[in-house]
This record gives structure tokens, C-alpha cells and sequence, in this order.
């Protein structure tokens, strides 16, 4: 099963969110891709539970309120399928008895309100004068997870600018439903309210400086733009930086729209259900871990299997500086990313696995001995203030931002050890 550049490459299949994002993304720009479209709609509607729902997860027996939502906006943006389809009765009559749009993840609702389906919160502005915070200031972006920083920029600005896109779709399910609190965790306490006061004196600031702001967070998405196009690599953040730029005016068919939707395209793979896109290929993971599996079970390093695997992971070595060096100046490139496409998201998990598989060869190759020793002065360069290790960057991790009223903010916001 190994290719000949020597990895190996297998389906990273997450949930059908990618797949919905596709299609949704597809008919915002007028991209005419006819063929992906149903190819992806066939395995959407493959999968819907029996009650009308989908699932996140295998054993999600009862189905997943947010991914039936996002399955049957993108089926309905998709012009395929209309209210009166079966499918779509289904997925509405669970939709209503599982409380509706509004008890949505707060990142369902973002996609609803961006494709005009639900009303943004006229209350919200978060201060764009925030973008242009020193690294040094405590709350500065910097303190939370890259993963967090880079899908947050995007939608930000969408929901600031209330941007929405207009489908020839009958949404009439939609409107016709409560739009309740976007944010479904209470967070009354010291720590949230903190955070809260602390964003208003930031937005008590010159509007010229809320436009600086706008334009530094479009400058964080375009200087993160991978060779294929995507946004740090990951499809999801790819979507959502599209819509941003959409909503500071550029045009649908900017050639950035073209190469990012291509670059998405490419993670397109097979699986048993049908054609899913992946968010992020796990190319340099699987190959890694194999790697290093194959030699612990007494596969001689010098067999060509290995030889052919590690000579693919010292190709995939990063030593373009990124996002990390802010929270760790002192550190030199080495460490290795999650996927092919990635060249300067490095994290330390895969780092580490790439080290294991190359700890064997760095006694006998002066190449990989070289790349083995930046590797890990990299990964030690990472260490947290705590003693431990984050997934991303060092010292990710303010604790206040745990206590923001979105879900899973403790996961999703912060990159503690």
C-alpha cells in the first residue's frame, strides 16, 4: 500500500460538515462542478438515519442535531432536493423535535447566517482593534490555538460585517423558526465577564483603527495561505476564509477563490460511503506512524520500505518559520505538519512520531542524524511554561479564554499542555 514517493496515503474521514461546506461553497461562487456536487449530495443522503438525521459519530445512534442542520442546508442550497422530498421531511420533523436552529452549535449557526438562513446577533461586534494587539498584551491571539486563531479571523469579520449570501432556495423552514441565543453556554462568572469588559475598552477605540484591524486580519488569512491554496492546510478554515473576503468585497471569481477551491478539491477521497472531503489529509501522520510500527515489529531500517517512508519524511521536514515563533523566538525551525499540503503549521505530535521513526537511521545517515537533531531541539524549544506540551505553539493557552460562552471552548480556544 505504499506509494512510491514512500508514504502512505488512507482516508482521514471526519464528519459530513466538509462535505456540506463543499457544496454550499460551490453554489455561493457559481462554480460550476455539477459532478462533485452529486457525488457528495449521494453520500450525504446515504448515510441519513432512519429518523431523518445524521451523525457525527458511528455510535451516535439517535443522530446529531448540527449535522442533520448542516445536511439539509446543503442539500437544499445544492438545487437538488426541495422541502417536499422525503429526505427533507425527515431530517425537518427531528430538526423541530430536537429544539430546533436554536439549539445549533454556534459554528452551524455561523454557516446558517453567512447562506442568509439565520439572523446574525444584532448585538454582536467583536473589536477589530483586537487584530492589532502586540504579542506581548495577555489576551492577544496568540494565547489561543492556531486551530481556533485561524477559523475564528474568518468568521469574525463575516459576523461583524453581517455578510450573507443569497440562494434561489424556498426557506420558508428557516424563517419560520425562533432564532434564539447564538451562544448556548451560560459562562455568568468573574473570568467571562473579565474577557467581556476587557473586548469593550478595546472597542472604545478610533474607527480608523477598527479598519486597521480589518485590514490586519486580512492580511493574517492571505500570509497563511498555502501553496495549494487552503488556508493553514484545512478545508473547514478554506470555507470560511472565502466568505470573509467575500464580505470585504472581493469579487467571486477572485483567482484566490479559484486556487483555494481546487486546493480543497484535491482533498477529495473515496470511502466506503461514497466521495467525502477531507479537512486535512493525514499523509505525513499515517507514514510516520508506519514507519516507526514496522521497525518496532523488527523491520530492519535499511529495508527499502523504511528507507523509501523516512526518505519521505526528511522531505517533509518544515523550516519555513511560522505562526510559533511568536510565543518561542528562541527556536529554529524542524518540526513536521499533519499533512502533504502543509509547510508551516508544524505541531508537536507529529513531530514526534517523525523523531520515532527516524531515531533508528540517525545512527547510520548523516541526513537524517542532521534532521533528527533539529527535530527535536524544535519539539524541546515547544515545551510549555507547565512542564508539558500543547498540540501547536507554546504557551497557547490563557485560561480565560476557557471561559468564553462557546461550545467546547476549553477544546476548541486553547492549546494547554
Amino acid at each position: 500500500m505504499q506509494s512510491e514517493q514512500g508514504s502512505w496515503k488512507f482516508n482521514f474521514e471526519g464528519p459530513i460538515l466538509t462535505d456540506c461546506l463543499m457544496i454550499i461553497a460551490l453554489r455561493s461562487l457559481n462554480f460550476e462542478e455539477e459532478e462533485i456536487i452529486t457525488q457528495l449530495l449521494d453520500k450525504i443522503v446515504s448515510i441519513q438515519n432512519e429518523n431523518g438525521s445524521w451523525s457525527i459519530y458511528s455510535d451516535e445512534k439517535n443522530g446529531n442535531l448540527s449535522a442533520t442542520i448542516q445536511a439539509y442546508t446543503a442539500m437544499l442550497i445544492s438545487g437538488e432536493y426541495t422541502r417536499s422530498d422525503q429526505q427533507m421531511q425527515k431530517a425537518e420533523a427531528f430538526i423541530m423535535q430536537n429544539g430546533g436552529l436554536a439549539k445549533a452549535h454556534f459554528m452551524t449557526k455561523v454557516i446558517l447566517a453567512i447562506n442568509g438562513l439565520y439572523a446574525y446577533p444584532s448585538y454582536f461586534y467583536f473589536p477589530m482593534t483586537y487584530f492589532l494587539l502586540p504579542p506581548f498584551i495577555p489576551l492577544n491571539m496568540y494565547k489561543c490555538s492556531n486551530y481556533a486563531r485561524i477559523h475564528m479571523t474568518p468568521m469574525i469579520i463575516a459576523m461583524n460585517k453581517k455578510f450573507s449570501v443569497k440562494h434561489p432556495i424556498d426557506s420558508s423552514f428557516y424563517t419560520q423558526q425562533p432564532h434564539g441565543n447564538w451562544f448556548r453556554e451560560n459562562r455568568d462568572d468573574y473570568w467571562g465577564n473579565y474577557f467581556i469588559e476587557e473586548m469593550k475598552s478595546i472597542a472604545l477605540t478610533p474607527l480608523r483603527l477598527h479598519k486597521a484591524g480589518y485590514k490586519s486580519a486580512e492580511k493574517l488569512m492571505l500570509e497563511r495561505i498555502e501553496e495549494n491554496g487552503t488556508l493553514y492546510s484545512y478545508a473547514s478554515a478554506t470555507f470560511y476564509m472565502i466568505y470573509a473576503l467575500l464580505a470585504l468585497g472581493y469579487e467571486k471569481h477572485h483567482p484566490i477563490f479559484q486556487k483555494a477551491i481546487k486546493g480543497v478539491l484535491q482533498y477529495a477521497t473515496k470511502t466506503r460511503s461514497g466521495l467525502h472531503i477531507q479537512n486535512s489529509p493525514s499523509t505525513v501522520w499515517d507514514t510516520a506512524l508506519l514507519s516507526y510500527a514496522l521497525q518496532e515489529a523488527g523491520m530492519s531500517v535499511n529495508h527499502p520500505t523504511i528507507l523509501k517512508a523516512n526518505r519521505y519524511l526528511l522531505q517533509k521536514q518544515q523550516f519555513n518559520r511560522g505562526d510559533w515563533i511568536i510565543n518561542a523566538p528562541e527556536a529554529n525551525a524542524g518540526g513536521w505538519g499533519f499533512s502533504d499540503s502543509n509547510h508551516f503549521v508544524p505541531d508537536n505530535d507529529d513531530t514526534g512520531a517523525a523523531l520515532r521513526a527516524l531515531s533508528r537511521q540517525r545512527k547510520t545517515s548523516e541526513k537524517a542524524r542532521n534532521a533528527w537533531r533539529k527535530g527535536s531541539n524544535y519539539l524541546l524549544a515547544m515545551q510549555n511554561h507547565d512542564g508539558g506540551w500543547g498540540a501547536f505553539e507554546k504557551n497557547a493557552y490563557h485560561p480565560i479564554l476557557a471561559y468564553l460562552p462557546i461550545e467546547n471552548a476549553k477544546d476548541a480556544l486553547i492549546d494547554d499542555s
